[in-house]
């Protein structure tokens, strides 16, 4: 199994979670990801875990993604 370390490229502050926009690679792809990231709740301090809440999908289908962002806003 091979994966390359997380390049976060964006992230933004929620109450109780941080959202980051990251890129990794896993098995010789390139995946974005857009996911909720919370402290683990028995280690006050420690680094942030993913949560299952978020979305992954190749490079290659940002464009699709996008394109679903502007229709959510759109419609909001």
């Amino acid at each position: 199994m091979t994966q390359q370390p997380d390049q976060i490229v964006y992230e933004f502050e929620k109450p109780r979670a941080t959202v980051r926009a990251y890129i990794n690679t896993f098995r010789g792809k390139r995946y974005a990801h857009i996911r909720e990231f919370v402290e683990p709740r028995d280690q006050p301090g420690a680094p942030l875990v993913a949560t299952k809440a978020g979305i992954c999908v190749e490079i290659g289908d940002l464009d699709e993604l996008e394109a679903a962002v502007r229709a959510l806003r759109a419609a909001a």
